[in-house]
């Protein structure tokens, strides 16, 4: 795929899917452009930089609600017996 220019719809575009995902890879992918055009513009672009530290604090949340949800599904027990599951074996 051809990377293309940085515009600021593939920049919006970047920091919403690095927020979504918090993967740089995939960002760059989903905004049509590279790792390397976003990183040069991370260091010359204090806006940019800024939106990118908060597009990995959303992501970041997202990951951390998410690893609570599950554990509240699973109930207190759980780790416990699966600790006590494993040292049977």
């Amino acid at each position: 795929m051809k990377k293309l220019k940085l515009t600021r719809e593939r920049q919006e575009r970047f920091l919403k899917a690095l927020a979504e995902t918090g993967i740089v890879s995939a960002a760059v992918e989903i905004a049509g452009t590279s790792r390397m055009r976003v990183y040069e513009l991370r260091k010359r672009d204090p806006a940019f930089a800024a939106g990118w530290e908060e597009a990995e604090e959303r992501a970041a949340d997202a990951l951390e609600a998410g690893g609570l949800a599950a554990c509240r599904r699973r109930g207190p027990r759980a780790a416990g017996e699966r600790r006590q599951g494993r040292a049977g074996r």
